[in-house]
């Protein structure tokens, strides 16, 4: 922190209060009686703690010196701009606890790519730890995008098709392999459920599942009408909006998160009976118009071949 600049006066007083404070768990009965941190002989309390306004602010100072080693090393992709045709380099992107690495080798071979990604992962690994950081490999995950061509159609090709492994150390420096997903199958990263492909099938699942669970809880609550549209308002329609700048509709997302809306507008009927008529409330599609895009759709991915591979 002090390398951009922030006063060792001013790190002091954070990391001092953090390290020193007694913490106690507050619920609606009160204060627990039992306590921890600042107890004497102990290590003291490492990090930022949860919630911390700081966090992504101090994440940024620690991981971008990092990033830049990756981009050093020459670990990452370079592509150019079609239009302007200035290239860009990007090794990856981090926000909080959440970071993506991309390895981009064209036309090299699969077990190229492997050993590069590996390395990058090792270079990254030994990088975090050099912060206090670790990887957790339970909450790891990686793909391997490759391509095949049949009768003039791509498609991606299978674990089975593109055999490969990684590994990486853990906090206690045991060697762990990573899991490895396929194309098709989406992960959440930062509350949205993405896939390689661009399917949104599961996004619009857990969306289904929160608007059903949701319209349960007010069909069966005793809020009024007014009280049921701020919850509406403040509770799942964040839920519900929050991802939509990430994702793309379709025929079939529309479809599967239509026919919950439906069925969470009728449910909802009872408490909001006097909203109901209000255009694109429930009955009508929220996941947004039209086409859009976005980066994570490797088929609209700046600059790629049909014969690159990405990892």
């Amino acid at each position: 922190m002090q390398r951009v600049g922030v006063p060792k006066s001013v790190v002091n007083g954070l990391f001092f209060t953090l390290q020193l404070a007694k913490y106690k768990v507050r619920t609606g009965y009160g204060d627990s009686e039992t306590e921890y941190g600042s107890i004497e002989n102990e290590a003291p309390m490492h990090g930022i703690c949860q919630g911390n306004g700081a966090g992504p602010s101090i994440w940024a100072v620690l991981s971008s010196p990092i990033l830049s080693m990756m981009k050093e090393k020459g670990y990452g992709l370079v592509y150019i701009s079609p239009i302007s045709r200035s290239k860009t380099s990007f090794s990856g992107y981090t926000f909080v606890d959440n970071t993506d690495l991309l390895q981009v080798l064209p036309l090299a071979s699969r077990q190229m790519l492997e050993t590069t990604m590996q390395d990058a992962v090792d270079t990254w690994e030994k990088g975090l730890k050099i912060t206090g950081g670790a990887i957790v490999p339970d909450k790891t995950f990686w793909y391997l995008i490759d391509f095949k061509w049949v009768n003039g159609d791509w498609s991606y090709k299978t674990i089975a098709e593109t055999p490969a492994t990684l590994f990486v150390n853990d906090i206690n420096d045991h060697r762990t392999w990573l899991r490895r997903v396929e194309t098709y199958q989406a992960e959440e990263t930062l509350g949205i459920m993405l896939a390689p492909d661009g399917n949104l099938r599961q996004q619009a699942e857990k969306l289904r599942n929160k608007s059903v669970e949701w319209a349960a809880a007010i069909k069966n609550g005793h809020l009024s009408q007014t009280e049921a549209w701020v919850a509406l308002q403040s509770t799942l329609w964040r839920t519900l909006s929050y991802p939509l700048s990430a994702l793309k509709s379709n025929k079939e997302t529309m479809g599967l998160y239509n026919g919950s809306s439906n069925r969470m507008h009728s449910e909802c009927t009872g408490n909001l009976s006097k909203f109901s008529k209000i255009p694109g409330f429930c009955a009508n599609p929220v996941l947004g118009t039209g086409n859009n895009t976005f980066a994570h759709d490797s088929r609209n991915f700046p600059a790629h071949g049909p014969n690159d591979t990405y990892c």
